[in-house]
Parts: C-alpha cells; sequence; structure tokens
C-alpha cells in the first residue's frame, strides 16, 4: 500500500483501524491491546476520539527492525495483565470480520476448549485465531524461530480445532490497493 493503512478511510467516516477496533467490540471483546510502531502516534490521535473504554495502546519501539511475532509478544505481554481464558490476535487491516465470529469463537472455546481455535472460511484457515491462555507463556518465552505465529502455533497442532464460519471478512485485509478496494466493496 503506498498509503498508511490504518488510517485509510473505510466506512462512515472512520478509519481501516476503527472499524476493525469496533467489529471487535461489537463481538463481545472487551479488552484490546493496540500494538502500535510507525506512526503510532498519529494512530493514537485518530482513535483518541474515539474514548475506547477497552483499548490499551502498547508500543514497539523496534517495529522498524523486527516481524510481526515481536508485536503480538508485546501485545500478549500487556494483555496477561489482564485475568483471562483466551486471546485473538489480529493484524489491524481486517476491518470486515463479522462481530458474530467472534462471539461464535469465544463460545466455541468456552464450551469445548481447545488450545487454538482457528475459524475457517470455504475449508481454509482465516483470522483471528482463538489461543487459549495456557499458550501464551510458550509465545512468549519459549518460540524462537522463523514463520512467525503460524509457525508458532504449529506446537499445537494436535489440539486444534478449526471452526467452520460463513464470513468471508475474516479473509480481508487491505495489504494491496485491490485489497483495500475490495474492503471497500465488500457488503456483509
Amino acid at each position: 500500500m503506498k498509503d498508511f493503512k490504518p488510517l485509510l478511510p473505510m466506512d462512515k467516516g472512520l478509519t481501516l483501524i476503527e472499524c476493525t477496533i469496533d467489529s471487535m467490540i461489537r463481538g463481545g471483546i472487551d479488552h484490546i491491546v493496540l500494538v502500535v510502531g510507525h506512526r503510532g502516534k498519529d494512530i493514537e490521535q485518530a482513535i483518541l476520539h474515539r474514548n475506547y473504554p477497552f483499548v490499551i495502546r502498547a508500543y514497539n519501539p523496534r517495529y522498524a527492525d523486527s516481524d510481526m511475532m515481536e508485536s503480538v509478544r508485546i501485545g500478549i505481554s500487556r494483555a496477561i495483565k489482564w485475568p483471562l481464558e483466551s486471546v485473538f490476535v489480529l493484524p489491524g487491516d481486517m476491518p470486515k470480520i463479522h462481530p458474530q465470529t467472534y462471539t461464535a469463537l469465544l463460545s466455541r472455546m468456552r464450551l469445548y476448549p481447545c488450545k487454538v481455535l482457528i475459524p475457517s472460511y470455504r475449508g481454509e484457515p482465516a483470522h483471528p485465531p482463538l489461543i487459549h491462555a495456557a499458550c501464551l507463556d510458550y509465545l512468549l518465552n519459549e518460540f524462537d524461530g522463523p514463520g512467525g505465529l503460524k509457525a508458532a502455533l504449529n506446537a499445537f497442532l494436535p489440539e486444534t480445532v478449526y471452526l467452520p464460519v460463513d464470513d468471508r471478512g475474516c479473509t480481508l485485509d487491505a495489504d494491496y490497493p485491490d485489497d483495500y478496494n475490495r474492503l471497500l466493496n465488500y457488503k456483509e
């Protein structure tokens, strides 16, 4: 993308990052850690007027020379300060995940706990994974390899469950201009 993704306009005058956060809140997520790096102050200014009650911002000082796993670790290290059963990990450029997807994943995890619960859309893994709290120490302190979160979660494959969802929004991000246009034109 030639523009700064989190602040791209999306729906009803909101930015992409605001729409991502809003879908999580509507899905029952009551605590969110927003990890920022490049232009973090701009993102903070953009969401300041929303007065999100459950959003804590965390800064990745090594955003320029680290991978996304570093941001995942920063987010998890902040999240574990709350009492929690599980955590979602989600890139900030996925604003079209339907709130019902979050609630379905949370309900499934509470009724039938597993280590990792991943939504699948038309048989393909999608976002966001819901990770049981029992896995967080491994992600924070033990995993040390290439491949980011996807590779780290391979340690829990025997206890990973895929939950089919009818939510194409789980597959839509904004990595390229065509992706962004798909998001703008997507109707749930």
